[in-house]
């Protein structure tokens, strides 16, 4: 499948007016995953298969953009002449989502020395997104610590800094992006095409964020402070996790060296689907029970967990209870799923 931003062949793309230079840092590749696939219904019928998942990525590429290229808002859009460019075109898969973002009319533009990395887009304040996509994709970027500065949202998270400050990066060379300000620079530097599912760029954060452990422990992340996609009966399955030796955390309290540290330890991750199962990045080899909404198909979680070196992904339909996805699940079905599984 050839890729595409905004419906422009890459190849195409690569030959516009206005990039500088464009350098294939990892090339376009397939990877293949065997694994256990378990799944729930509803009803608690578990049936349980040997599935294969497959990955086509296409090249990670670094793009030098000229000073005509004017990033247009903290969520990492971009104008050249007349047109808007979401260049991270997997955060943007939909145009109601790219419009939403358009800056404001005769917005101020201020200029950036030097050579300016993106890092930014429409998930910059999300744990999952910051984890997943713009995280790794400083493999490629921290060997030009001292020479590149990063373009960072204003209000990113605190763990956010941190990260970036473990990688090498502060002070003079994290540059705050308001909203409401256009801004140029010499040269930009970005790396389009934002699949995120790149076993390589897994690696990298283990390498840079933390040592290796062993992982034995279970661990349960609650959404019961959530208003979407919270287990409403969490109460009621507490026992039922305990008993199979599961710990209950609320991630959002944890700072992202403590996350880490936590995650690093674990061998199993439980929990509604939500940007706390991005701490399966920390883990090696992690099974995952992912509790999902009936009728929910965002399977992100799976893919992580497969590019992770996932053998066993158990899958849970909850029914929904309200508009805001929220579920129950009974406890039976629960418990059933745990017994069947060969600790």
């Amino acid at each position: 499948m050839q890729s595409t931003i905004l419906g422009l062949p890459f190849r195409t793309f690569l030959q516009s007016e206005g990039i500088i230079q464009h350098k294939e840092m990892r090339p376009r590749q397939t990877h293949s995953f065997v694994f256990d696939d378990i799944h729930v219904n509803e009803s608690g019928e578990i049936t349980q298969q040997t599935k294969k998942s497959r990955f086509d990525i296409q090249a990670e590429t670094f793009l030098f953009l000229d000073k005509n290229w004017v990033m247009v808002s903290p969520n990492g859009q971009f104008r050249f002449r007349n047109e808007y460019w979401a260049l991270d075109s997997f955060s943007f898969p939909y145009p109601h989502e790219f419009e939403a973002h358009l800056p404001q009319e005769n917005q101020p533009t201020r200029h950036l020395n030097g050579l300016v990395f993106a890092f930014s887009n429409v998930g910059f304040s999300n744990y999952y997104h910051v984890i997943t996509e713009l995280l790794p994709r400083l493999e490629f970027i921290k060997p030009l610590v001292g020479k590149v500065k990063l373009a960072v949202a204003e209000h990113s998270p605190s763990f956010v800094l941190d990260a970036l400050h473990q990688l090498g990066f502060s002070g003079n060379s994290i540059i705050p992006i308001q909203n409401g300000i256009s801004y140029t620079a010499d040269t930009w530097l970005n790396i389009p095409w934002g699949l995120n599912f790149i076993p390589e760029r897994f690696t990298f954060l283990k390498d840079s964020f933390q040592q290796e452990k062993a992982g034995t422990k279970r661990i349960y992340i609650t959404r019961k402070n959530e208003k979407k996609r919270a287990i409403l009966n969490e109460a009621e399955l507490l026992p039922v996790l305990e008993s199979f030796g599961f710990e209950v955390i609320e991630a959002e309290n944890y700072s992202l060296k403590e996350q880490i540290d936590v995650f690093s330890q674990a061998e199993i991750i439980c929990g509604p689907h939500g940007a706390g199962l991005s701490n399966l990045v920390w883990m090696k080899k992690p099974q995952l029970i992912e509790v999902r909404p009936s009728g929910f198909e965002n399977e992100c979680f799976k893919h992580v967990a497969l590019a992770n070196g996932a053998e066993r992904i158990i899958t849970i339909e909850a029914p929904v209870a309200d508009s805001s996805l929220n579920m129950n699940i009974q406890p039976s079905h629960l418990k059933n799923v745990l017994d069947s599984i060969k600790w």
